[in-house]
């Protein structure tokens, strides 16, 4: 099953229950929150507070897919932004 929400609640047991950490990507045009799953080479590591600040700050979605087509728990996620923006 996939799913999208913008629920905090939601995202956080999603993420804790993989075994993932809150992190946010900073690039020249975008903050972005991420989801880490290894320890390796991973963007700055924040509190959920941080997190869901820039999420809600800059509209995320939270696109989810709950398990694989094997049965098991996904790690499959993505953020979108939430509305489209008028030019598109």
């Amino acid at each position: 099953m996939t799913g999208i929400t913008i629920e905090h609640s939601q995202i956080m047991d999603w993420t804790q229950s993989r075994g993932g950490r809150p992190a946010i990507e900073k690039s020249a045009d975008t903050t972005r929150p991420v989801i880490c799953f290894s320890s390796s080479a991973d963007p700055d590591l924040v509190t959920w507070e941080e997190w869901m600040s820039v999420f809600d700050g800059s509209e995320w979605a939270f696109i989810y897919q709950d398990r694989t087509p094997e049965g098991e728990l996904s790690q499959n996620w993505n953020t979108i932004p939430r509305f489209a923006s008028e030019s598109e």
